[in-house]
């Protein structure tokens, strides 16, 4: 995108459409005529509580799902939303059809000594009829929570093959900064297909100073590509007796559960389009999200 000039400074200024409806930054273009979605709904509306599978009355893409126990998100109505009481993990949903998406949000935490751990999901089918699970960015802070020794402060890359099973930790970082107290922070998740390779490649992004909003003010915390030969299964994923792979008779689903009783290693090669993107909340007791956008990029070369 070509900035618009600034003779005074001598410097481009970043055109408009560089950032969201937020203003935030967008680190990859919008796909023409691609899907977008923002949390313009949280503001200048009545407030109100979605629990468990509650859509959103002012917003019907957005949906609690498989928050535990009694997930409780009050949208503030002055363009924040809040979970304020002690919940084991609070999600919000939103319907796409998504594909190769940037997905941004901001949070908040006040005194909130539990939430340890911020994932955001991408191109999921999340418990959904033996399909994939998604692509995933964590952001793990557990030096405040009530959580076992050693506390740490970690980044990686996930993937959710089909619900339950993960291939956890693909390139661990040192999440530095952590999820610090009373202070806005902006977390962000990209995932995209490469064209020339058929390769999916997944990154987490986090600003620690919201007010700048300079492509360099999102630091990269991990990333890692996924070619369909370079992730394995965990020990005896095929023959585990559970829900996940019991209730999946050969044919159904996208296939997901039969490359899993393959042991076909493409398992965690999703280049289809998810239902959802979402973002779950672990342990949070007193936090505030906002300025929650997703939007469909063109895929990578």
């Amino acid at each position: 995108m070509v900035g618009i000039f600034n003779p005074c400074a001598n410097t481009p200024i970043a055109a408009i459409t560089d950032f969201d409806v937020f203003g935030s930054r967008k680190l990859n273009p919008t796909m023409s005529g691609g899907l977008e979605w923002a949390s313009t709904s949280w503001n200048g509306t009545p407030a109100r509580f979605l629990t468990e599978g509650d859509r959103d009355t002012y917003d019907p893409r957005v949906i609690i799902r498989y928050g535990t126990p009694d997930d409780v998100l009050q949208i503030l109505g002055n363009g924040e939303a809040q979970v304020a009481t002690y919940t084991t993990s609070a999600r919000i949903f939103v319907d796409g059809p998504w594909t190769n998406t940037e997905m941004t949000i901001y949070l908040f935490k006040t005194n909130d000594l539990k939430l340890d751990q911020v994932t955001m999901r991408a191109r999921s089918n999340h418990e959904e009829a033996c399909s994939f699970g998604g692509y995933v960015a964590q952001f793990r802070d557990t030096t405040a929570a009530e959580a076992s020794p050693p506390p740490e402060k970690k980044s990686a890359i996930e993937v959710e093959v089909l619900h339950p099973h993960y291939r956890r930790d693909l390139d661990p970082e040192a999440f530095t900064g952590g999820l610090p107290q009373s202070a806005w922070i902006g977390l962000k998740q990209v995932t995209q297909t490469s064209l020339s390779t058929g390769y999916v490649t997944v990154k987490g992004y986090v600003n620690y100073n919201i007010a700048n909003q300079a492509v360099n003010d999102w630091a990269l915390t991990s990333q890692y590509t996924i070619n369909g030969t370079n992730l394995s299964p965990d020990a005896g994923w095929k023959d585990e007796d559970e829900a996940s792979l019991a209730t999946c008779p050969i044919g159904t689903g996208d296939g997901t559960a039969a490359k899993m009783r393959a042991e076909d290693l493409s398992m965690f090669l999703y280049t289809n389009s998810g239902l959802y993107n979402w973002i779950r909340l672990d342990g949070p007791s007193n936090c505030k999200v906002k300025w929650f956008t997703i939007r469909e990029l063109n895929p990578l070369p």
